[in-house]
């Protein structure tokens, strides 16, 4: 009796045990489900990124054969989907020069595996056009570290080197203007400390181009327009309120050598992203202003001839002109006009 007591204890002890392992194989499964639902979510989800950023994005193996290309890839190169798979990523650059350099960096990353570091280069598309791209790449390798190939994200940058290419020429152009100008053209920060400083400028006030930059435009100024120009700053950067922006204004400069001298001064302001910056033309008036005060000379001695002969001539007329009858005086000689004695010619 007591032998089948404990076998009955026994049976519901490995009963309950194994409920329990049920249990535990059906939290187990539904982690499982869990973890799987939400693996899946995250490679949806990983693919929709893939395949609506505006970026390319391509895998290629360890001799350059691209394994998978998106659809921004088959855009930017003008394939259609699925095109470029298959292909080498040689047969994309353009020039043969490039290739050869692309097929041995293709080398030197297997060979040495060094950190990944963006590189820009040409490529050639579908159609023959050239772009410019930036690489932005990493390694690829499987779950023992061995190197399987590549994974890159390309950017198609033409328009912005374009952009960049624009305005290096309009740099040039304004380099070339500025440095074979007479006046002086000279820039600053918004703090008025000089940012550029033309050949103009080294012929009217003396210094060289590495005495001036980085230092205020005050010293270009005689002492009493310092307070001035100190004050204007602030109003601008304060209120934006400007008074002699985009006018031509007459002041005083100073050489190096101490000298003041007239000048004639254009100013514009400008800026760059939250900085503002200001640029002036100067031009040194000081012949013309000898040839204003020598004409003005001239004048007044004119002026004063004028006045001497004038009062000359009154002291030799008569106080009051005398009449047709006043016996004093006869008629000497007479005009008539030339239709009046000869007739009709």
């Amino acid at each position: 009796m007591k032998v089948e007591e404990k076998t009955k204890e026994q049976r519901v002890q490995e009963l309950a045990e194994m409920r329990q392992r049920i249990a535990e194989l059906e939290a187990v499964d539904t982690e499982l489900k869990h973890t799987a639902k939400a693996l899946l979510e995250s490679e949806e989800q990983h693919w929709l990124l893939v395949e609506t950023i505006p970026h390319g994005i391509e895998d290629i193996d360890t001799s350059g054969r691209i394994l998978f290309a998106n659809d921004a890839l088959h855009k930017i190169y003008g394939y259609d989907e699925g095109e470029l798979v298959g292909k080498s990523i040689l047969d994309l650059v353009a020039t043969a020069s490039e290739q050869k350099e692309l097929r041995e960096y293709l080398k030197l990353l297997m060979r040495e595996q060094p950190p990944p570091v963006d590189y820009f280069g040409k490529k050639r598309t579908e159609d023959g056009k050239i772009i410019d791209v930036q690489v932005a790449w990493n390694y690829k390798r499987d779950s023992q570290g061995q190197l399987m190939g590549f994974t890159s994200v390309i950017t198609d940058i033409t328009e912005q080197k374009q952009t960049e290419e624009a305005l290096r020429e309009s740099e040039e152009r304004f380099r070339f203007v500025t440095e074979s100008a007479i006046d002086a053209i000279i820039s600053a920060d918004g703090s008025g400390n000089i940012i550029s400083w033309n050949k103009g400028a080294l012929t009217i006030f003396g210094y060289e181009e590495d005495e001036v930059l980085g230092k205020p435009l005050t010293f270009l100024m005689p002492q009493r327009y310092k307070e001035p120009h100190r004050r204007g700053l602030e109003r601008i950067s304060s209120t934006g309120e400007a008074r002699v922006i985009g006018k031509t204004v007459e002041l005083h400069g100073l050489r190096k050598d101490g000298t003041e001298f007239p000048l004639e001064l254009s100013l514009s302001t400008w800026r760059k992203g939250e900085s503002q910056f200001y640029s002036g033309i100067i031009r040194d008036i000081t012949e013309r202003k000898q040839a204003e005060e020598t004409m003005r000379l001239a004048n007044e001695r004119m002026r004063q001839q004028l006045e001497t002969a004038r009062i000359i001539q009154q002291s030799f007329l008569p106080g009051q002109l005398p009449g047709a009858d006043d016996p004093r005086y006869s008629l000497a000689a007479a005009n008539y006009p030339a239709a009046s004695v000869g007739g009709d010619y």
